[in-house]
């Protein structure tokens, strides 16, 4: 013999319950947020900012190279500023040179004893002689100044003498 309790109880399910179910599952699946899974498994939300993710570092990449042309051209102009600085020099130490060799000249000294004072005037202001020569009362000098940043000297010539 069955009793009640030995089999389920089976009552019959009023239509307004029904209602109130279908209603009930309709509203969850158009106005319930959805579910978001948790643990280990679950996606990441991000935290501030978000961005591409082909694009992780490329600012710093690009602030670097921009930092590393600055420094490129910096020391570009550093050695032109270093063979324009020379060739100055040179120029000077040239014209000097001539002019103190033609006072010479014209103080009655012989062309060896011009060209010597001109090589000394040169190297005072940090050239080398390269060359002297006098024709009658002009003399000509040609000297080189070493560039610091540049391995080629700068070079100048100069000429000086009495009006013609």
């Amino acid at each position: 013999m069955t009793t009640r309790h030995d089999r389920p109880s089976r009552r019959p399910v009023p239509p307004f319950e029904v209602l109130h179910t279908q209603l009930t599952q309709t509203w969850r699946t158009t106005h319930a947020r959805p579910s978001v899974p948790t643990g280990p498994f679950a996606p990441r939300v991000p935290v501030g900012p978000t961005r591409p993710k082909g694009e992780r570092g490329a600012a710093s990449i690009l602030a670097l190279s921009v930092v590393a042309m600055v420094l490129v051209l910096t020391m570009g102009a550093l050695v032109l500023a270093s063979v324009v600085v020379a060739s100055h020099r040179a120029r000077v130490a040239a014209d000097l040179g001539s002019l103190a060799a033609a006072s010479a000249m014209q103080d009655g000294a012989d062309s060896a004893k011009a060209c010597a004072v001109a090589q000394q005037v040169a190297r005072a202001n940090g050239a080398a002689t390269q060359s002297c020569s006098s024709m009658g009362a002009d003399v000509e000098l040609a000297v080189t100044v070493r560039a610091r940043l540049w391995p080629e000297p700068a070079t100048a010539r100069a000429r000086a003498g009495p009006r013609r």
